[in-house]
């Protein structure tokens, strides 16, 4: 019996061995539950910091893409304006250049103007002096005509004294 008895004292030994196993596994198991609801609750915090996160970066990207379809349309614009303010220098630039060419154009019209009113001065002078000169002609041709006349009013006199004195003789 004796071996009964080990075996008793061994079954004995066992079975607390085994209840000491079962306590320590009701130990951790209880340990594991407080642990899995404490990261069960983690989990659901995270979660939830989670989707308020994605629901952020979502409202950000929209938020983002928004401000850079915004950015190009004002990109456009700008470069189209300065391709508008490009070409009315341009304008602005050949209005110039046409303004300038204008100006020394009437620079020269305004010198052969003033040459052309000195010329005029000059012939004008000149017809002033001819038509004083052709005055002083025409009173010297009127004087000679008046002496021709006179010359040949005598003339005719002299011719009639002449042919009646050759008509008396």
């Amino acid at each position: 019996m004796n071996w009964n008895q080990d075996e008793l004292e061994q079954w004995a030994l066992a079975s607390r061995q085994k209840e000491e196993d079962n306590l320590s596994l009701e130990k951790y198991r209880r340990q594991d539950e407080v642990k899995i609801k404490e990261l069960s609750l983690t989990i659901e915090k995270l979660t939830i910091e989670n989707h308020k996160k994605v629901t952020e970066i979502d409202k950000e990207v929209t938020e983002t893409q928004s401000t850079q379809i915004e950015l190009d349309r004002v990109s456009e614009e700008l470069k189209k304006t300065q391709k508008e303010r490009h070409e009315i220098y341009e304008q602005w630039q050949r209005a110039c250049n046409i303004n300038l060419n204008k100006q020394n154009e009437m620079n020269k019209l305004k010198d052969i103007l003033y040459e052309t009113q000195r010329r005029k001065r000059e012939y004008e002078k000149e017809l002033e002096k001819k038509s004083k000169e052709l005055e002083s002609i025409r009173k010297k041709n009127n004087e000679k005509e008046s002496n021709i006349k006179l010359s040949q009013k005598e003339n005719a006199t002299l011719r009639d004294n002449v042919n009646q004195l050759e008509y008396k003789k």
